[in-house]
């Protein structure tokens, strides 16, 4: 599980670099290359989840909400690139959400030094 979770991460990352990339500099089939980005994405991050949710680590809910958030933010950057509606709203939700539990586990990670 925890080979298939850096995998699907580790390609997810890539392509969506990729994906930006081309879309960046208007590219042929940026598009897709985003797109496709974002499905890696969203197959990877519920992997995540359930790895830390099984693994034994502290704080199992902290990496469950984090890839929460980072897949609501995912979706939203996705959904501006290819300017779909609701984009904002999702990545103003999913941003919101990563930063507060950002800043939350920062401060109980400071507090148990």
């Amino acid at each position: 599980m925890k080979k298939a979770a850096f995998i699907l991460g580790t390609t997810s990352a890539i392509v969506l670099a990729m994906g930006t990339l081309f879309k960046m500099h208007h590219w042929e089939a940026a598009g897709t290359i985003l797109m496709t980005g974002v499905l890696f994405s969203l197959i990877s991050l519920p992997v995540v989840a359930v790895y830390f949710s099984k693994a034994n680590v502290k704080n199992k809910n902290t990496y469950i909400f984090w890839a929460t958030s980072a897949f609501i933010m995912i979706v939203g950057i996705a959904f501006k690139v290819m300017h779909y509606p609701g984009s904002i709203v999702l990545q103003s939700i999913g941003t919101g959400l990563f930063i507060v539990f950002t800043v939350l586990t920062a401060f109980k990670v400071y507090a148990s030094e």
